[in-house]
């Protein structure tokens, strides 16, 4: 699968993540073979307490 089609994919699931290039990349910058799971979320709706319960 493609860095794109997992982003797609675990979108419609609810999971937000991000699509990126990895060292020598051989798909397209808008398809990519990597992903990247971090805080993406905070800017769906999550705030300062829901981060601190994430953390912790």
């Amino acid at each position: 699968m493609t860095g794109k089609q997992v982003q797609l994919v675990l979108d419609q699931a609810g999971i937000t993540l991000n699509r990126n290039i990895v060292s020598f990349e051989t798909f397209s910058p808008m398809l990519t073979s990597g992903v990247r799971i971090g805080t993406a979320a905070a800017t769906r709706g999550f705030g300062h307490e829901e981060m601190g319960k994430i953390a912790g």
